[in-house]
């Protein structure tokens, strides 16, 4: 802008043209000074202070949006030098929208560009398994693959670190598929594995032997062998091995040492132990008689002496004063012989309650007396046993004896 020029009407014509001539070396020509929107002098010089551009005039005109949760970009003026600088900033992992993976269709990530992620980020569709690096699976830190997000993969994708087992959803055994062409199912690598992983139930089918070489628990219903019952693969536990759950087993349980190792401990037993056939030593019993399985005329009460029934309804009936008597009936075998027959158990040695009629002394010997019971009164009658404890009262009770058949 040129400088304000006072003219002296008073001066002559010449300081007028000195002082016109001034102006012209500052703003040029004035017969050729003209603006689009002026056609005077002053107005010009008004358009041309008007269209001048600050640099706080210029930041004014640069408009920016951001809708993500970073900053991406930043945007530099230098009000010297007029240069405008656009600089772009790096993703952070929380930058990243919840992405389809179906998106991600060419090409493959490096290891080296995958930041620790959290796996939640991803919520639909399925990572091919082309997209994929070999990762180590130390990079996966936080969150759990929905089964769903999780396609076919091939463990040999798996090359280092180990999976954090709260990162590993119930998965189905069919998403695991075998990477070279050898074994049932591929495997995992155990050095892949952390050492307090959970097996949360399934069946082991294959023909593989497994070794079980680490403290491992089994959680649900636990199949050995192959779904169709037929004996499957070896599994041998090496160290300890908890099941919270039902096992099924399709083919023998063995020990590779003989007289070693046990089934339960002295505190904590198993309830019942149901087979077809025992073979071995017993060396105590929860009750204290040798009984038989012998049919009846009909069902008798616990305690009645019994006789051989000379009619056609059943092997044996209850014992009268001229019977002979071949056994009592028992509540709680300690070895019942013939187990899987018809008729109630007969006590035919050791200790048992017998029906007494009448008073008793401990150490007294009761004999046959009627419709199964036994008594102190010897009329010529078969001896039964020895009473080990005493009672006073006339009717009939139940006294623990030992038998004497």
């Amino acid at each position: 802008m040129a400088r304000i020029q006072k003219v002296d009407l008073g001066n002559s014509i010449e300081a007028w043209r000195q002082k016109t001539n001034l102006i012209s070396s500052y703003l040029g020509d004035l017969d050729d000074l003209n603006t689009d929107d002026s056609g005077t002098i002053v107005g010009s010089l008004n358009s041309i202070e008007a269209k001048v551009v600050t640099a706080a005039t210029a930041r004014t005109l640069i408009s920016g949006a951001n809708a993500g949760a970073g900053s991406y970009v930043s945007l530099g003026y230098n009000n010297i030098t007029g240069v405008i600088t656009l600089t772009r900033a790096a993703l952070l992992p929380t930058d990243i929208p919840n992405l389809d993976a179906s998106k991600i269709t060419t090409g493959a990530f490096g290891a080296s560009r995958i930041s620790s992620v959290d796996a939640t980020t991803i919520t639909l569709g399925t990572v091919a398994v082309a997209r994929l690096p070999n990762l180590d699976a130390s990079k996966i830190t936080t969150g759990t693959f929905p089964d769903a997000q999780l396609s076919s993969l091939s463990v040999s994708k798996l090359i280092g670190g180990t999976i954090n087992a709260s990162h590993i959803p119930n998965i189905t055994a069919e998403k695991i598929v075998h990477g070279p062409d050898s074994g049932d199912y591929g495997a995992v690598a155990k050095s892949a594995l952390p050492m307090d992983l959970v097996y949360t139930g399934g069946s082991y089918n294959g023909t593989t032997p497994q070794t079980i070489t680490s403290a491992m628990t089994f959680e649900g219903v636990n199949l050995f062998g192959d779904s169709a019952g037929s004996p499957g693969g070896t599994i041998t536990a090496n160290k300890a091995a908890i099941f919270n759950s039902t096992v099924e087993v399709n083919d023998h349980v063995t020990t590779t040492t003989n007289n070693t190792l046990d089934i339960g401990t002295a505190s904590n037993k198993f309830a019942n132990v149901y087979a077809t056939t025992f073979q071995g030593n017993a060396t105590s019993a929860n009750y204290a008689d040798l009984a038989e399985k012998y049919t009846t005329d009909e069902e008798h009460p616990i305690g009645t002496v019994m006789m051989v029934n000379h009619g056609p309804n059943g092997e044996t009936t209850n014992c009268t004063n001229s019977g002979i008597p071949v056994g009592v009936i028992s509540e709680k075998p300690a070895f019942l012989m013939n187990s899987e027959a018809e008729g109630q158990a007969l006590a035919l040695k050791g200790r048992v309650p017998v029906r007494i009629s009448g008073p008793i002394r401990k150490g007294e010997a009761v004999y046959a007396y009627h419709n199964g019971c036994a008594s102190v009164e010897f009329n010529g009658a078969h001896i039964i046993g020895i009473a080990l404890e005493s009672n006073d009262f006339e009717g009939e009770k139940m006294i623990e004896c030992i038998l004497k058949l």
